[in-house]
């Protein structure tokens, strides 16, 4: 375990960032703090989570996918790994992966029914 205190204000100020509309790079500099978060503390399953839903959202759908997929190493709450393979889901079906998709979400579902996204995404 790294040094989950520092990776968490990182992961903080990353999720600040995001929210702040008003800076036109503010998805690079959310990437930047969150990515920080992931090399301070490699064994933290909600920075990487975070991490891909930024790089996600800056369409670089490739790199979101390998994100989620680092962080499904993490040991995680049932949660957070049904958060990550529902996100890793969608993003591998609009990559037309879609049988790895389907798995992707059929593991959400096991791991947490009511979190609606995966059945979505089926």
């Amino acid at each position: 375990m790294g040094d989950r205190k520092h990776a968490t204000d990182l992961l903080n100020a990353g999720i600040a960032s995001s929210s702040n509309k008003s800076n036109p790079q503010h998805l690079q500099h959310a990437y930047q703090c969150m990515a920080s978060a992931c090399l301070v503390d490699p064994t933290f399953p909600e920075a990487f989570y975070a991490t891909g839903n930024v790089v996600s959202d800056l369409n670089l759908y490739h790199a979101a996918v390998a994100i989620w997929r680092r962080g499904l190493q993490c040991e995680s709450s049932k949660e957070t790994k049904a958060n990550l393979l529902a996100n890793l889901s969608w993003r591998l079906f609009t990559l037309g992966r879609v049988e790895q998709a389907l798995q992707a979400a059929e593991q959400s579902v096991e791991l947490v029914s009511t979190n609606p996204y995966p059945w979505i995404n089926m």
